[in-house]
């Protein structure tokens, strides 16, 4: 009965997350500038046409590491996705220098203009994330951050640690056959 009860949960969650799939395949396609629309509505209507870049990451890290990792999602639709997202995230995500330092901007107007620079490095993070997936699905070095960044690599690396050991805080599995999930 256990079994039967968690094969009709794993086939619910298994639907919900093909419905999730297409209705952003469908809906946040931002096809005349690119990138992403993230402020959608049940329906699907665009409410605010702002980009935030931490969502326009994890937006391009979900359809790779899905693409990746799932045999269903291995379609050309959701690969051209994340291509297209990563290459609007590479031509807009950095934000112009100020005192001397690069960061990527908190929030992009539709074209990709920045419109807020945070303190924080979530932006950096998801960017990271999404470009290291990215990479590992088209094997293309210029989605490699470390070929990209060039004299910023150190932070960005410092950053990615980072983010790698928050995701596998949260992650069940270990990453890479480490024991635990650890990254060091």
């Amino acid at each position: 009965m256990a079994a039967e009860r968690l094969q009709t949960f794993l086939e619910k969650i298994r639907a919900e997350l093909d419905q999730v799939v297409e209705f952003w395949l469908k809906h946040s396609h931002d096809r005349q500038h690119g990138g992403f629309f993230t402020c959608l509505g049940r329906e699907g209507q665009v409410y605010d046409e702002l980009k935030y870049v931490w969502l326009q990451g994890r937006q391009v890290w979900m359809y790779c590491r899905l693409y990746r990792t799932v045999e269903r999602f291995r379609r050309p639709e959701i690969l051209e996705a994340a291509v297209a997202g990563g290459e609007f995230l590479r031509s807009h995500a950095w934000a112009p220098p100020m005192d001397g330092r690069q960061k990527c901007a908190f929030c992009l107007t539709r074209d990709g203009r920045a419109v807020k620079v945070q303190r924080t490095i979530f932006s950096e993070c998801f960017y990271v994330m999404a470009m290291d997936e990215l990479a590992r699905v088209t094997g293309k070095e210029e989605h490699q951050v470390r070929r990209e960044r060039g004299d910023d690599w150190a932070v960005h690396a410092a950053v990615f640690q980072s983010c790698r050991r928050l995701c596998a805080l949260f992650s069940p599995v270990p990453h890479r056959g480490r024991p635990n999930g650890s990254w060091t």
